[in-house]
């Protein structure tokens, strides 16, 4: 599992680490990176570069639909290993992360359907 930092597309390591525990038991389950000033400012930097880049500009509602479609297939696939990792985080019930996890499935799913609504070009 990664547990660097996702930034403008490549994986960065930072000097400050973040561990995190799983709460009933007290157990260690990562380090991750911390993000500081600078990490923050290199992510907000790539987002804005994304959203005003000419391939985001010109990407037609269809396919940004298509890609919210994949994501929500893609955290489907792996919704129970998630939920896991989830319950372990913060110590809610298994049956919660799951249901957390659903909804953000369904989520992705909404507005996918928003891309190609008749709707949607009112927002743009």
């Amino acid at each position: 599992m990664k547990t660097d930092l996702l930034i403008g597309n490549e994986w960065r390591s930072t000097a400050k680490r973040y561990g995190l525990t799983n709460p009933p038991l007290r157990r260690p389950l990562a380090e991750v990176a911390e993000a500081g000033e600078a990490e923050i400012d290199a992510a907000v930097r790539a987002a804005r570069a994304c959203v005003d880049s000419k391939e985001w500009r010109e990407l037609p509602a269809r396919k940004r639909g298509q890609l919210l479609y994949r994501m929500a297939e893609l955290l489907e696939q792996r919704s129970s290993e998630i939920a896991e990792v989830e319950t372990k985080n913060n110590g809610k019930p298994l049956f919660e992360s799951k249901i957390d996890v659903a909804m953000a499935v369904e989520t992705f799913r909404y507005y996918a359907g928003w891309a190609t609504s008749s709707r949607a070009t009112l927002c743009r």
